[in-house]
């Protein structure tokens, strides 16, 4: 009796076999599931934190951009201010200072 269920024990442990096999693969995937899923969120909050550090680093690179624009303004207006006084400078003094510095010398 059992020689004629011996095909059909077979196939039962056979199948048997193949959902345990395919329960573990199911499990082995769930668990890496997972754990790619915690990957992500990981990779997600760094992408995050990156962001927020390149926003912070724009706008100090902007900040920095406008007084290096502020500082050449004024470096440029100081290098005419010069050039005027240089051009002045280079001026002789008229004869009616030059003529009332040396009286002023010599009058008690």
């Amino acid at each position: 009796m059992l020689a004629g269920l011996k095909p059909y024990l077979y196939a039962a442990v056979a199948a048997l076999l193949l959902l345990l096999g395919g329960l573990v693969v199911y499990k082995f995937n769930s668990a890496e599931i997972a754990s790619l899923k915690d990957q992500n969120k990981t990779l997600a909050a760094q992408v995050e934190a990156q962001a927020a550090l390149a926003a912070g680093e724009k706008a100090r690179s902007e900040k920095q951009s406008a007084v290096l624009t502020k500082s050449k303004e004024k470096s440029d207006a100081l290098a005419q201010a010069v050039e005027a006084h240089r051009v002045w400078a280079d001026e002789p003094v008229p004869d009616d200072v030059a003529r009332l510095f040396n009286h002023s010398d010599s009058t008690p």
